[in-house]
């Protein structure tokens, strides 16, 4: 039994320096970096908003050492939940697609973002929402787009792409949007993130392509 292997074909296409595998086009590639920086974007104007959020006495009204209590906490309680999300997801890849999956994960952590305004005063709601996010953000510490897309000899550059969006990403969302944000007030300026992520969500079901299974091939010998 021989099994065909897409990384063996000749003459593999080449985009932004990346020898990548048949039927991937430039979109896909870009999907790459694109995903690294919507989400770096995102969720690093929602971290800037944090303390804001916590002490605006028109929300949760805590002093500076009762919020960063709060957010401390949050964060301890995602921690195991999000291993596991990120364990699971392996598994929702192969059954669900890529697609799917990153569409829901995309979509659905993205509407977390304004969800931390929306429950204030509430601590354990805010809380709530923080586990909530952290699993359906997981999927994409499991995402195998560079494996699907980029051969053997290309993965390093493509960790390197991702990495530039991630580097953009926090730089924009410090430079650009909580500064375009920062004066107005937490539930306009969550929605902005929240927008923009799961706008995003959806276009990764026009963007994204499953990759082909390889088909296996039975030779008879006399």
């Amino acid at each position: 039994m021989q099994e065909s292997d897409s990384d063996s074909e000749s003459t593999p296409n080449t985009y932004f320096g990346l020898r990548v595998k048949q039927g991937i086009s430039r979109l896909n590639i870009l999907s790459l970096f694109l995903m690294s920086f919507i989400i770096t974007l995102c969720i690093d104007d929602q971290l800037s908003w944090t303390q804001p959020l916590l002490q605006n006495k028109d929300y949760y009204n805590l002093s500076r050492e009762d919020a960063t209590s709060l957010s401390a906490k949050a964060s301890q309680l995602t921690s195991i939940p999000s291993i596991i999300m990120a364990f699971v997801s392996g598994y929702l890849f192969d059954i669900f697609g890529r697609k799917i999956t990153l569409f829901l994960a995309t979509t659905l952590s993205g509407l977390a973002y304004v969800l931390y305004a929306v429950y204030s005063p509430n601590q354990q709601l805010y809380q709530l929402n923080a586990v909530y996010f952290s699993i359906m953000i997981a999927p994409f510490q499991a995402s195998p787009l560079s494996t699907d897309y980029v051969r053997k000899e290309s993965r390093g550059a493509a960790v390197g792409l991702a990495y530039m969006g991630l580097s953009l990403g926090t730089i924009l969302s410090l430079s650009v949007l909580f500064e375009f944000t920062k004066g107005i007030d937490p539930v306009q300026a969550l929605i902005y993130p929240s927008a923009i992520q799961v706008i995003f969500g959806i276009s990764l079901l026009f963007i994204l392509t499953e990759p082909k299974r390889k088909k296996l091939s039975i030779s008879y010998c006399a």
